[in-house]
């Protein structure tokens, strides 16, 4: 070859090399941020639930819903949970993976010892997060799932990790509702030092109830009287029924 043809392949291969640098180098665009992607996967969980129950709200009647066949197998909560909790694990520490998490626990109906876990992992996580507070209100309701010991568990341990008083005082207003059917002694003082302590919450505001309840709504013990009228207007009192048996069914739409 030629030195005139070395000269020009070597500065051919030197560009094309310089080129394939400058390319490699060329910055890309930025990922998407937590927050974005979480709004989508959101969005299009809403889309999905919203073609999923669009039969029911069509229906016109009671008649017509009675009537709708739905694969209860299909339920976009099922796949999306998983979803949901893959995208918490992905983005862990940030407050989109909070409300991810939470998102799972609520859709997760099977899986009772993965729920634990995870409610483990959000106390661990995220107990002075914005998400926290969420996570303390719905606690009460883990009941069912994860039974009466495993929440009181999660209290205190939100409570000891938590900064911020609204979350402290509803963990302590969930310990103290999960302890009520099994340890009224306990549950009163928690209520107590709830009223004592974080009194100007709302957690204490709600409080008030579930102590009469707890003195007055118990198995065994005589029902507060009351006063009000049947379906004619006529007024009557429970105490007018006193050694009888009677049901009082109290029911409405939520």
């Amino acid at each position: 070859m030629s030195p005139s043809r070395w000269v020009s392949w070597g500065a051919a291969l030197l560009a094309s090399t310089i080129s394939a640098g400058a390319f490699a180098r060329t910055p890309q665009d930025p990922p998407p941020d937590p927050a974005t992607v979480f709004a989508e996967l959101q969005a299009e969980f809403q889309t999905a639930q919203e073609e999923f129950y669009a039969p029911f709200r069509a229906a016109k009647s009671d008649e017509e819903m009675a009537k709708i066949e739905v694969d209860w197998s299909k339920d976009p909560s099922i796949a999306y949970a998983a979803k949901f909790l893959e995208f918490a694990t992905k983005h862990e520490g940030t407050e989109p993976a909070a409300e991810a998490l939470l998102a799972y626990m609520t859709m997760e109906r099977n899986d009772r010892e993965a729920v634990r876990k995870q409610a483990e992992r959000f106390v661990d996580l995220y107990a002075d997060s914005p998400s926290a507070e969420r996570f303390a209100r719905s606690l009460p309701m883990f009941g069912w799932m994860l039974g009466n010991d495993a929440v009181v568990k999660l209290t205190t341990s939100l409570f000891e990790r938590a900064t911020n008083g609204e979350v402290k005082a509803h963990a302590l207003f969930a310990r103290a509702q999960s302890q009520m059917s099994s340890d009224m002694a306990m549950a009163r003082a928690d209520f107590d030092r709830l009223l004592k302590d974080f009194g100007e919450t709302e957690a204490a505001a709600s409080a008030e109830g579930s102590i009469f309840e707890l003195e007055h709504l118990q198995i065994g013990m005589v029902a507060p009287d009351f006063e009000t009228t049947d379906q004619d207007g006529k007024p009557w009192k429970l105490s007018d029924y006193r050694g009888k048996v009677v049901v009082v069914d109290f029911w409405g739409f939520w």
